[in-house]
């Protein structure tokens, strides 16, 4: 697994310092076999996604609203975020 460099990719929320500022926001349900819900924030570009396999919520940081647009609208969106989310935002577990 490759990962790139200078990005914090595990913060936890219950460590984080800024963890009063992290919020949840809504979240929509999105037919896929990996993820669940995702959530977008335009104004903070704020992504956060809950995965299916263990309920699992990541928060995902200065998301551009094209990203999160080109997820909820890909044919797979499990393939979509391995290749163009994971492992390239910063990432923060919610829950």
């Amino acid at each position: 697994m490759q990962r790139m460099v200078g990005f914090d990719l595990t913060d936890d929320a219950r460590s984080h310092p800024d963890r009063r500022s992290l919020k949840t926001v809504e979240l929509v349900p999105v037919h896929s076999s990996n993820l669940a819900a995702v959530g977008y924030d335009p104004a903070t570009g704020e992504m956060q996604i809950q995965f299916r396999r263990r309920g699992r919520l990541y928060s995902y940081a200065d998301v551009p609203p094209d990203v999160h647009d080109a997820l909820i609208n890909a044919g797979s969106k499990g393939g979509y975020f391995n290749y163009r989310v994971r492992f390239r935002y910063r990432t923060t577990r919610l829950a």
